[in-house]
């Protein structure tokens, strides 16, 4: 799991308002205390990103692979979808953050490898070599 407790503490932030003023816990219970619908993407986008922080690896998986299925051909909305994935990798120690990372940079898309050589978010994996090929300009782009 990641270490940036900015990241943490602007996620929290963010559910929290969504809760309407209370902060999930991790209580076990596998009903959330967002009533987000199937489409809701920017609502299930956030739950993606909390699920890690709460110890629910299983529930962060499974609303980024349920985004990855719901991409409609719409350029922007699988972009976002995959830069949710690269977080929520990112934040649970997997490698496969990379390939969407890679693919973002390869695409019309708001990032930039300057963007990612700066990005506390990124920070674990500054030091893994197929990121360092990627901010160098020598990954798969």
């Amino acid at each position: 799991m990641g270490t940036y407790r900015g990241r943490r503490a602007s996620t929290g932030g963010r559910v929290g308002w969504r809760c309407g003023g209370r902060t999930p816990t991790r209580s076990g219970s596998s009903s959330s205390p967002l009533r987000a619908g199937p489409e809701d993407q920017t609502t299930r986008s956030e739950l993606a990103l909390a699920y890690p922080w709460l110890g629910r690896e299983a529930d962060a998986t499974r609303e980024v692979e349920s985004a990855a299925r719901r991409r409609s051909g719409d350029l922007n909305r699988e972009n976002s979808a995959r830069y949710t994935a690269a977080e929520v990798y990112t934040t649970l120690g997997r490698g496969r953050c990379l390939s969407h990372l890679e693919h973002l940079l390869s695409v019309p898309s708001f990032i930039s490898v300057p963007g990612l050589r700066v990005d506390p978010t990124w920070a674990s994996l500054r030091s893994h070599p197929r990121f360092q090929r990627l901010v160098d300009g020598k990954g798969s782009p």
